[in-house]
């Protein structure tokens, strides 16, 4: 088994200092043109509607006169819902994006190599290596606190921190086969420690007593907002920020290493609208559109577009962060998955 290099992630921003993002007046005058005579395109996302999608659909659409149709889909539909359209002559389907919807696109041939000149839009960590997808916006993964139960000379700080006795069934996670789950939490502590030493550690954590629940991460911070637990693990660092800027009782800590991965985005191999797609790819790569993201609390991908909280994004290296790309997420979480379930059975 192949453990995932470790990314030093807040060395992006350093290592793409020379890296320009395009602007929605900057695109070729002649790809604009072919564009704006497909008229229209087909987005599958599972980004939510009303938070960023339709905005970045109606701001590209201010930019150019181009129509955006958006489809939402759940992750785990996604995929499924693209190779069941691949069977007709054409999907209408245009361009679609998901962590665990890409990899599985890209291995059926339902997605397409993308231009090199959309490829250069973003530090070569951002961005496939085959050339099928790039990133639009970055997650960080953490460990979380209820600011009302835990004070802050208690918090823990390091991992062993959590093995401490008086931790003991006060933290949870999610049992679901993701990133933001218990399973993601194990590949990271895996890669970032070892086979051997990572396993060690993993079989003390378990002996905690950890709450595990079959509900996304996001319910795991509601529950953690609400004082059904203490400490939760693996949740989104973002939607942690989020809420306690709206006043919830909760803050992530930097214990390190974080987890970090991306959305990935790529146009369809049947797109109908194949220039409007990159068009429109583009546009939510330039800095307009990743303005959108950051202003829907999203972790640009762009080095250039500082999200809301810029503690979000590690400076320095710090605090550190082991990437997975949507590939090694897919090929790994079958054995994470696998392990959690034999630790929650001890």
């Amino acid at each position: 088994m192949r453990l995932t290099a470790i990314l030093v992630v807040g060395a992006i921003a350093q290592i793409c200092l020379g890296v320009g993002t395009a602007s929605a007046a900057g695109a070729d005058a002649s790809t604009v043109a072919k564009a704006r005579a497909e008229g229209r395109l087909v987005w599958l996302t599972t980004q939510i509607l009303g938070e960023l999608a339709l905005p970045l659909a109606a701001a590209f659409k201010s930019a150019y006169g181009i129509e955006v149709t958006v489809q939402r889909a759940h992750p785990r539909q996604t995929a499924d819902r693209l190779v069941q359209a691949a069977r007709t002559p054409r999907t209408g389907i245009d361009v679609v994006d998901g962590r665990s919807a890409i990899p599985h696109l890209k291995r059926a041939g339902l997605i397409t190599p993308l231009a090199p000149e959309t490829l250069r839009l973003l530090p070569t960590q951002l961005v496939d290596r085959d050339g099928f997808w790039v990133a639009t916006n970055v997650y960080f993964h953490a460990v979380a606190v209820n600011t009302e139960r835990v004070r802050p000379d208690h918090r823990p700080r390091t991992l062993e921190d959590l093995l401490r006795p008086d931790w003991r069934g006060r933290i949870a996670w999610s049992g679901q086969s993701t990133l933001s789950g218990g399973a993601g939490f194990i590949g990271t502590v895996l890669a970032d420690r070892g086979d051997e030493a990572g396993r060690a550690f993993l079989a003390r954590l378990a002996d905690q007593q950890i709450a595990t629940f079959d509900v996304p991460s996001r319910q795991i911070v509601e529950m953690l907002i609400a004082g059904t637990f203490d400490v939760a693990l693996q949740v989104y660092a973002h939607q942690a920020s989020i809420s306690a800027g709206r006043g919830a009782p909760i803050t992530w800590l930097p214990i390190e290493p974080l987890t970090s991965s991306v959305t990935a985005v790529g146009i369809t191999r049947q797109a109908p609208h194949p220039t409007a797609a990159r068009l429109f790819l583009e546009f939510m790569l330039s800095r307009p559109g990743q303005e959108i993201f950051r202003e829907a609390d999203h972790i640009p991908a762009s080095p250039d577009v500082e999200p809301k909280d810029t503690s979000l994004r590690p400076r320095n290296g710090k605090p550190r962060a082991v990437f997975f790309s949507p590939e090694e997420i897919e090929e790994q979480m079958p054995a994470w998955q696998k392990l959690q379930d034999a630790l929650l059975k001890k």
